[in-house]
Protein backbone atom coordinates (compact mmCIF):
# COMPACT_ATOMS: atom_id res chain seq x y z
CA UNK A 1 0.00 0.00 0.00
CA UNK A 2 2.29 2.21 0.71
CA UNK A 3 4.53 1.40 -2.07
CA UNK A 4 1.76 2.31 -4.76
CA UNK A 5 0.65 5.60 -2.53
CA UNK A 6 4.58 6.88 -3.27
CA UNK A 7 3.69 6.04 -6.40
CA UNK A 8 0.90 7.89 -6.91
CA UNK A 9 2.43 11.32 -5.24
CA UNK A 10 5.52 10.53 -7.46
CA UNK A 11 3.30 10.40 -10.47
CA UNK A 12 1.09 13.68 -9.28
CA UNK A 13 4.21 15.57 -8.48
CA UNK A 14 5.71 15.32 -11.88
CA UNK A 15 2.38 16.32 -13.19
CA UNK A 16 2.61 19.23 -10.91
CA UNK A 17 6.34 19.80 -12.30
CA UNK A 18 5.32 19.66 -15.81
CA UNK A 19 2.54 22.34 -15.91
CA UNK A 20 4.73 24.76 -13.60
CA UNK A 21 7.34 24.88 -16.25
CA UNK A 22 4.63 25.53 -18.47
CA UNK A 23 3.24 28.55 -16.26
CA UNK A 24 7.01 29.68 -15.96
CA UNK A 25 7.85 29.65 -19.78
CA UNK A 26 4.27 31.33 -19.99
CA UNK A 27 5.26 33.94 -17.61
CA UNK A 28 8.54 34.47 -19.68
CA UNK A 29 6.84 35.22 -22.70
CA UNK A 30 4.20 37.42 -21.77
CA UNK A 31 7.06 39.58 -20.04
CA UNK A 32 9.19 38.89 -22.89
CA UNK A 33 11.36 41.62 -24.56
CA UNK A 34 12.50 41.77 -28.66
CA UNK A 35 16.27 40.84 -27.39
CA UNK A 36 14.75 37.88 -25.34
CA UNK A 37 13.50 36.44 -28.87
CA UNK A 38 17.15 37.62 -30.55
CA UNK A 39 15.71 40.63 -32.38
CA UNK A 40 18.39 42.81 -31.07
CA UNK A 41 18.64 45.64 -34.29
CA UNK A 42 16.87 48.83 -34.16
CA UNK A 43 14.08 48.52 -37.39
CA UNK A 44 14.98 49.98 -40.31
CA UNK A 45 13.69 52.33 -41.95
CA UNK A 46 12.07 50.58 -44.75
CA UNK A 47 10.47 48.14 -42.43
CA UNK A 48 8.71 51.08 -40.69
CA UNK A 49 7.25 52.27 -44.20
CA UNK A 50 6.13 48.95 -44.77
CA UNK A 51 4.83 48.66 -41.14
CA UNK A 52 3.02 52.23 -41.99
CA UNK A 53 1.48 50.96 -44.99
CA UNK A 54 -0.51 48.59 -43.62
CA UNK A 55 -1.92 51.01 -40.82
CA UNK A 56 0.79 49.51 -38.02
CA UNK A 57 1.51 52.81 -36.36
CA UNK A 58 2.04 53.32 -32.69
CA UNK A 59 -0.75 55.17 -30.98
CA UNK A 60 -2.13 56.26 -27.80
CA UNK A 61 -6.03 55.94 -27.67
CA UNK A 62 -6.13 57.56 -24.06
CA UNK A 63 -4.33 60.89 -25.96
CA UNK A 64 -7.42 61.14 -27.81
CA UNK A 65 -9.79 60.90 -25.64
CA UNK A 66 -7.69 63.08 -22.75
CA UNK A 67 -7.87 65.99 -25.57
CA UNK A 68 -10.88 65.31 -26.38
CA UNK A 69 -12.85 65.33 -23.04
CA UNK A 70 -10.95 68.85 -22.30
CA UNK A 71 -12.12 70.34 -25.54
CA UNK A 72 -15.46 69.08 -25.82
CA UNK A 73 -16.46 70.33 -22.33
CA UNK A 74 -14.92 73.09 -22.35
CA UNK A 75 -17.02 73.69 -25.58
CA UNK A 76 -20.02 72.82 -23.11
CA UNK A 77 -18.92 75.17 -20.33
CA UNK A 78 -18.87 78.01 -22.56
CA UNK A 79 -22.14 77.45 -24.45
CA UNK A 80 -24.25 76.60 -21.40
CA UNK A 81 -25.75 79.52 -21.22
CA UNK A 82 -27.12 78.78 -25.33
CA UNK A 83 -27.92 75.09 -24.61
CA UNK A 84 -29.95 76.01 -21.40
CA UNK A 85 -32.06 78.71 -23.89
CA UNK A 86 -32.62 76.53 -26.77
CA UNK A 87 -33.47 73.80 -24.13
CA UNK A 88 -35.79 76.53 -22.65
CA UNK A 89 -37.41 76.81 -26.32
CA UNK A 90 -38.62 73.56 -26.84
CA UNK A 91 -39.93 72.93 -23.53
CA UNK A 92 -42.59 76.20 -24.27
CA UNK A 93 -42.97 74.47 -27.75
CA UNK A 94 -44.30 71.32 -26.67
CA UNK A 95 -46.21 72.70 -23.76
CA UNK A 96 -47.67 75.89 -25.04
CA UNK A 97 -48.84 73.98 -28.40
CA UNK A 98 -50.78 71.51 -25.88
CA UNK A 99 -50.16 68.72 -28.00
CA UNK A 100 -52.96 66.12 -28.39
CA UNK A 101 -51.02 62.81 -29.24
CA UNK A 102 -53.75 61.05 -30.00
CA UNK A 103 -55.35 63.37 -33.04
CA UNK A 104 -51.95 64.52 -34.32
CA UNK A 105 -52.36 64.67 -38.13
CA UNK A 106 -49.59 63.85 -40.10
CA UNK A 107 -48.74 67.64 -41.03
CA UNK A 108 -48.09 68.23 -37.46
CA UNK A 109 -45.99 64.92 -36.62
CA UNK A 110 -43.65 66.28 -39.45
CA UNK A 111 -43.88 69.58 -37.86
CA UNK A 112 -42.83 68.16 -34.55
CA UNK A 113 -39.67 66.10 -36.19
CA UNK A 114 -38.40 68.82 -38.04
CA UNK A 115 -38.58 70.91 -35.05
CA UNK A 116 -37.06 68.51 -32.87
CA UNK A 117 -34.48 67.62 -35.21
CA UNK A 118 -33.05 71.27 -35.95
CA UNK A 119 -32.85 72.38 -32.25
CA UNK A 120 -30.79 68.83 -31.44
CA UNK A 121 -28.54 69.78 -34.28
CA UNK A 122 -28.05 73.21 -33.11
CA UNK A 123 -27.25 72.17 -29.72
CA UNK A 124 -25.22 68.80 -29.97
CA UNK A 125 -24.30 70.34 -33.88
CA UNK A 126 -20.87 72.32 -32.94
CA UNK A 127 -19.80 69.55 -29.97
CA UNK A 128 -20.17 66.85 -32.55
CA UNK A 129 -17.68 69.09 -35.13
CA UNK A 130 -15.46 69.89 -32.59
CA UNK A 131 -15.22 66.48 -31.31
CA UNK A 132 -14.42 65.49 -34.80
CA UNK A 133 -11.88 68.19 -35.54
CA UNK A 134 -9.90 67.11 -32.14
CA UNK A 135 -10.01 63.13 -33.26
CA UNK A 136 -8.77 64.24 -36.81
CA UNK A 137 -6.47 67.15 -35.09
CA UNK A 138 -4.86 64.28 -32.74
CA UNK A 139 -4.61 61.47 -35.11
CA UNK A 140 -2.40 63.83 -37.02
CA UNK A 141 -0.26 65.01 -34.07
CA UNK A 142 0.50 61.57 -33.43
CA UNK A 143 0.58 59.60 -37.02
CA UNK A 144 0.79 62.26 -39.63
CA UNK A 145 -1.52 61.25 -42.47
CA UNK A 146 -2.18 57.61 -43.03
CA UNK A 147 -4.78 56.00 -45.18
CA UNK A 148 -4.68 51.98 -45.64
CA UNK A 149 -7.03 49.64 -45.75
CA UNK A 150 -4.61 46.54 -44.87
CA UNK A 151 -6.80 45.84 -41.00
CA UNK A 152 -10.02 45.51 -43.00
CA UNK A 153 -9.05 42.81 -45.53
CA UNK A 154 -10.13 39.63 -44.20
CA UNK A 155 -8.42 36.81 -43.04
CA UNK A 156 -9.27 33.24 -42.51
CA UNK A 157 -5.89 32.04 -41.23
CA UNK A 158 -6.88 34.73 -38.13
CA UNK A 159 -10.36 32.57 -37.37
CA UNK A 160 -9.22 29.72 -35.06
CA UNK A 161 -11.65 27.73 -33.05
CA UNK A 162 -8.89 26.86 -30.49
CA UNK A 163 -10.27 27.63 -27.01
CA UNK A 164 -6.63 27.95 -25.77
CA UNK A 165 -5.88 30.13 -28.52
CA UNK A 166 -8.61 31.91 -27.96
CA UNK A 167 -8.03 32.47 -24.04
CA UNK A 168 -4.89 33.45 -24.88
CA UNK A 169 -5.32 35.88 -27.46
CA UNK A 170 -8.39 37.55 -26.87
CA UNK A 171 -8.50 37.19 -22.76
CA UNK A 172 -5.13 36.15 -21.40
CA UNK A 173 -3.12 38.81 -23.95
CA UNK A 174 -0.64 41.06 -23.23
CA UNK A 175 -2.47 43.74 -24.83
CA UNK A 176 -5.89 43.11 -23.63
CA UNK A 177 -4.60 42.68 -19.53
CA UNK A 178 -2.78 46.40 -20.04
CA UNK A 179 -5.80 48.01 -21.07
CA UNK A 180 -7.23 46.45 -18.36
CA UNK A 181 -4.82 48.03 -15.86
CA UNK A 182 -5.08 51.16 -17.54
CA UNK A 183 -8.96 51.36 -17.35
CA UNK A 184 -8.72 50.50 -13.21
CA UNK A 185 -5.85 53.65 -13.25
CA UNK A 186 -8.76 55.86 -15.09
CA UNK A 187 -11.32 54.76 -12.47
CA UNK A 188 -9.22 55.62 -9.70
CA UNK A 189 -8.28 58.87 -11.07
CA UNK A 190 -11.50 60.00 -11.67
CA UNK A 191 -12.68 58.30 -8.51
CA UNK A 192 -10.23 60.25 -6.42
CA UNK A 193 -10.87 63.44 -7.88
CA UNK A 194 -14.58 63.41 -7.55
CA UNK A 195 -13.53 62.41 -3.62
CA UNK A 196 -11.79 65.14 -2.84
CA UNK A 197 -13.93 67.69 -4.94
CA UNK A 198 -17.10 66.88 -3.64
CA UNK A 199 -15.27 66.18 0.10
CA UNK A 200 -14.72 70.23 0.03
CA UNK A 201 -18.24 71.20 -1.07
CA UNK A 202 -20.18 68.41 1.17
CA UNK A 203 -21.66 70.81 3.19
CA UNK A 204 -23.32 72.70 0.17
CA UNK A 205 -25.73 69.59 -1.23
CA UNK A 206 -27.80 70.45 2.37
CA UNK A 207 -28.55 73.67 1.43
CA UNK A 208 -29.69 72.71 -1.72
CA UNK A 209 -33.03 72.01 -0.64
CA UNK A 210 -34.01 75.31 0.15
CA UNK A 211 -32.87 77.07 -2.98
CA UNK A 212 -34.45 77.40 -6.32
CA UNK A 213 -34.22 74.36 -8.86
CA UNK A 214 -32.31 76.26 -11.28
CA UNK A 215 -29.56 77.28 -8.96
CA UNK A 216 -29.52 73.83 -8.01
CA UNK A 217 -28.86 72.76 -11.46
CA UNK A 218 -26.48 75.31 -11.52
CA UNK A 219 -24.77 74.36 -8.72
CA UNK A 220 -24.49 70.13 -9.77
CA UNK A 221 -23.36 71.46 -12.98
CA UNK A 222 -20.34 73.46 -11.95
CA UNK A 223 -19.33 70.59 -9.77
CA UNK A 224 -19.58 68.20 -12.31
CA UNK A 225 -17.63 70.32 -14.70
CA UNK A 226 -15.03 70.72 -11.96
CA UNK A 227 -15.13 66.88 -11.69
CA UNK A 228 -14.49 66.35 -15.48
CA UNK A 229 -11.92 69.01 -15.95
CA UNK A 230 -9.65 68.29 -12.73
CA UNK A 231 -9.44 64.59 -13.89
CA UNK A 232 -9.34 65.17 -17.63
CA UNK A 233 -5.75 67.13 -16.72
CA UNK A 234 -4.72 64.39 -14.55
CA UNK A 235 -5.94 61.97 -17.68
CA UNK A 236 -3.80 64.04 -20.08
CA UNK A 237 -1.04 63.56 -17.92
CA UNK A 238 -1.46 59.75 -17.97
CA UNK A 239 -2.11 59.89 -21.56
CA UNK A 240 1.32 61.34 -22.76
CA UNK A 241 2.93 58.73 -20.54
CA UNK A 242 0.66 56.33 -22.38
CA UNK A 243 1.58 57.89 -25.42
CA UNK A 244 5.46 57.34 -24.51
CA UNK A 245 4.83 53.90 -23.52
CA UNK A 246 3.20 52.88 -26.55
CA UNK A 247 6.31 54.23 -29.21
CA UNK A 248 8.56 52.40 -26.85
CA UNK A 249 7.00 49.13 -27.22
CA UNK A 250 5.97 49.63 -30.88
CA UNK A 251 9.61 50.12 -31.27
CA UNK A 252 10.52 47.06 -29.69
CA UNK A 253 7.95 44.85 -30.98
CA UNK A 254 9.65 46.14 -34.46
CA UNK A 255 13.27 45.25 -33.63
CA UNK A 256 14.77 43.02 -35.90
CA UNK A 257 17.52 40.02 -35.98
CA UNK A 258 20.96 40.89 -37.39
CA UNK A 259 20.08 38.06 -39.88
CA UNK A 260 16.52 40.05 -40.69
CA UNK A 261 18.64 43.22 -41.06
CA UNK A 262 20.97 41.35 -43.77
CA UNK A 263 18.30 39.99 -45.58
CA UNK A 264 16.71 43.43 -45.80
CA UNK A 265 20.24 44.97 -47.16
CA UNK A 266 20.20 42.12 -49.95
CA UNK A 267 17.19 42.72 -51.01
CA UNK A 268 17.92 46.66 -50.82
CA UNK A 269 20.87 46.20 -52.71
CA UNK A 270 20.94 43.52 -54.19
CA UNK A 271 22.95 39.86 -53.23
CA UNK A 272 26.40 40.47 -53.64
CA UNK A 273 26.82 37.30 -55.29
CA UNK A 274 24.38 38.10 -57.72
CA UNK A 275 25.48 41.27 -58.44
CA UNK A 276 29.11 39.92 -59.01
CA UNK A 277 27.61 37.54 -61.69
CA UNK A 278 25.66 40.46 -63.28
CA UNK A 279 29.49 42.16 -63.19
CA UNK A 280 30.88 39.35 -64.89
CA UNK A 281 28.46 39.17 -67.35
CA UNK A 282 28.74 42.51 -68.41
CA UNK A 283 32.58 42.02 -68.41
CA UNK A 284 32.50 39.31 -70.87
CA UNK A 285 29.89 40.90 -73.04
CA UNK A 286 32.46 44.41 -73.03
CA UNK A 287 35.54 41.96 -73.92
CA UNK A 288 33.44 40.37 -76.70
CA UNK A 289 32.35 43.86 -78.60
CA UNK A 290 36.62 44.79 -77.45
CA UNK A 291 37.38 41.53 -79.33
CA UNK A 292 35.11 42.75 -82.43
CA UNK A 293 37.04 45.65 -82.75
CA UNK A 294 40.50 44.46 -82.66
CA UNK A 295 40.69 43.37 -86.48
CA UNK A 296 39.31 46.85 -87.33
CA UNK A 297 42.79 48.54 -85.28
CA UNK A 298 45.43 50.25 -86.76
CA UNK A 299 47.76 48.85 -84.64
CA UNK A 300 48.26 46.95 -81.67
CA UNK A 301 51.18 48.02 -79.00
CA UNK A 302 51.99 44.99 -76.86
CA UNK A 303 54.87 44.56 -73.78
CA UNK A 304 55.83 41.67 -75.17
CA UNK A 305 53.42 39.11 -73.25
CA UNK A 306 51.77 41.07 -70.16
CA UNK A 307 50.06 44.06 -72.21
CA UNK A 308 48.51 44.63 -75.26
CA UNK A 309 46.87 48.05 -76.51
CA UNK A 310 45.08 48.03 -79.96
CA UNK A 311 44.65 51.73 -81.55
CA UNK A 312 42.46 52.99 -84.15
CA UNK A 313 42.71 56.41 -85.53
CA UNK A 314 40.51 57.87 -88.87
CA UNK A 315 41.76 61.17 -89.82
CA UNK A 316 38.19 62.21 -90.83
CA UNK A 317 36.27 60.48 -88.16
CA UNK A 318 38.43 61.22 -84.92
CA UNK A 319 40.43 63.83 -83.49
CA UNK A 320 42.81 61.86 -82.00
CA UNK A 321 43.80 58.13 -82.06
CA UNK A 322 41.33 56.33 -79.19
CA UNK A 323 41.98 52.85 -77.45
CA UNK A 324 39.63 50.26 -78.67
CA UNK A 325 41.06 47.29 -76.77
CA UNK A 326 42.99 46.55 -74.45
CA UNK A 327 44.36 43.56 -72.02
CA UNK A 328 46.81 42.13 -70.12
CA UNK A 329 48.32 38.32 -69.29
CA UNK A 330 45.86 35.84 -70.91
CA UNK A 331 43.69 38.54 -72.72
CA UNK A 332 46.40 40.71 -74.15
CA UNK A 333 47.77 37.67 -76.07
CA UNK A 334 44.27 36.92 -77.04
CA UNK A 335 44.47 40.48 -78.65
CA UNK A 336 47.76 39.72 -80.11
CA UNK A 337 46.68 36.49 -81.58
CA UNK A 338 43.56 37.66 -83.34
CA UNK A 339 45.32 40.65 -84.58
CA UNK A 340 48.06 38.57 -86.19
CA UNK A 341 45.09 36.38 -87.22
CA UNK A 342 43.45 39.68 -89.21
CA UNK A 343 47.14 41.21 -90.26
CA UNK A 344 46.75 44.17 -87.44
CA UNK A 345 50.35 45.68 -87.36
CA UNK A 346 52.37 44.68 -84.02
CA UNK A 347 54.76 46.63 -82.64
CA UNK A 348 56.93 46.10 -79.62
CA UNK A 349 56.78 49.07 -77.13
CA UNK A 350 57.47 48.31 -73.15
CA UNK A 351 56.89 51.49 -72.02
CA UNK A 352 53.89 52.88 -73.94
CA UNK A 353 52.06 49.39 -73.63
CA UNK A 354 52.25 50.03 -69.78
CA UNK A 355 51.00 53.49 -70.19
CA UNK A 356 48.45 53.36 -72.51
CA UNK A 357 46.90 50.79 -70.65
CA UNK A 358 47.14 51.74 -67.45
CA UNK A 359 45.70 55.73 -68.19
CA UNK A 360 43.52 55.09 -70.99
CA UNK A 361 40.15 53.21 -70.65
CA UNK A 362 38.51 51.57 -73.77
CA UNK A 363 36.74 53.31 -76.26
CA UNK A 364 38.69 56.64 -75.09
CA UNK A 365 41.33 58.87 -76.72
CA UNK A 366 44.92 59.14 -75.64
CA UNK A 367 46.11 62.11 -73.76
CA UNK A 368 47.95 65.09 -74.91
CA UNK A 369 51.43 64.00 -73.59
CA UNK A 370 51.07 60.62 -75.68
CA UNK A 371 50.40 62.41 -78.59
CA UNK A 372 54.26 62.45 -80.17
CA UNK A 373 54.85 59.10 -78.98
CA UNK A 374 51.80 57.12 -80.72
CA UNK A 375 51.84 59.35 -83.94
CA UNK A 376 55.06 58.07 -84.16
CA UNK A 377 54.27 54.06 -84.30
CA UNK A 378 51.27 55.14 -86.39
CA UNK A 379 53.56 56.94 -88.79
CA UNK A 380 55.93 53.61 -88.91
CA UNK A 381 52.94 51.51 -89.24
CA UNK A 382 51.49 53.70 -92.30
CA UNK A 383 54.40 53.78 -93.54
CA UNK A 384 54.59 49.92 -93.67
CA UNK A 385 51.01 49.91 -95.54
CA UNK A 386 52.11 52.57 -98.09
CA UNK A 387 49.75 55.22 -96.41
CA UNK A 388 51.06 58.69 -95.30
CA UNK A 389 49.49 60.31 -92.23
Amino acid sequence: MLELFENYYNQKFSEFDKYKISADNYHLNWFGKAEDEGRTEEPTARKLSKAREKGDVPRSQELDAAVMIIICFTLIYFMSPYIYDSCMKVMRFFMLNELNIRELSEKEVYKIFEYSFIAILKIAGPIMAAALIVAIATSLMQVGFIFSTEKLKFDIKKISFNPKKFLEKVILSKEVMFNLLKSVVKIIIVGFVAYFVIKDKINDFIGLVQIEPYNSIVFIAELTFEVIWKSALLLLIFAFVDYKFQRHQYIDKMKMTKQEVKDEYKQMEGDPQIKSKIREKQREAARRRMMQDVPKADVIIRNPTHYAVAIKYDINEMTAPTVVAKGMGFLALKIIELGEQNNVPIVVNKALARTLYDQVEIGDEIPVELYKTVAEVLAYVWKLKGKTL
